[in-house]
């Protein structure tokens, strides 16, 4: 079931990310990682997924959207 709900959040974040970067900027897709990333089980992919999402954090802080979206993607990627 849990696995059920995180497939989910990951795939409407993903599915956020196709929309242009005026529409849904790196805090948009921030939010949404973090949701889905609460919702993980405990383990290597969830630790991997926290780092690229600490990253992602350090990119947005220097307002650098670039590289923002490209550590959440590393981290929609970790955790699948």
């Amino acid at each position: 079931m849990v696995r059920m709900l995180v497939a989910a959040l990951i795939a409407v974040a993903v599915a956020a990310s196709v929309t242009p970067a005026s529409a849904a900027g790196c805090a948009d897709e921030m939010k949404a990682v973090k949701m889905a990333w609460d919702k993980a089980p405990a383990g290597p992919k969830k630790d991997a997924a926290l780092k690229e999402y600490k990253a992602a954090e350090q990119a947005h802080a220097k307002k650098d959207e670039k590289a923002c979206m490209g550590a959440i993607a590393k981290a929609k990627t970790a955790m699948k």
